[in-house]
């Protein structure tokens, strides 16, 4: 090989290297474009679930103590029969 054509294998190899530093920097900043997207997605899926769940929450919290206000006397008994089940099964617990 004479010293022009290994001079100019070289600075292709250069130019590659250059090329490939660019482009992994261009793929870089759109990946993570991209993760924060899906980051900031997730993110407002778990709000909107943990929204849900509080609501849901709220409202089962409601309905016992209508429940309970309604009939408290059924209320105390059925308290009083799952103290007694948790009871006889905690003796029994090794």
């Amino acid at each position: 090989m004479t010293d022009d054509k290994y001079e100019a294998v070289i600075q292709d190899v250069r130019n590659l290297k250059n090329d490939t530093a660019a482009l992994a920097g261009r793929l870089e900043g759109r990946a993570e474009g991209a993760v924060r997207s899906l980051l900031d997605r997730i993110q407002h899926s778990a709000s909107n679930i943990w929204d849900a769940m509080a609501r849901q929450g709220t409202d089962s919290i409601e309905v016992v103590q209508r429940k309970v206000g309604d009939r408290p006397w059924t209320s105390l008994f059925f308290a009083f029969m799952a103290g007694c089940l948790f009871g006889q099964v905690y003796r029994k617990w090794p």
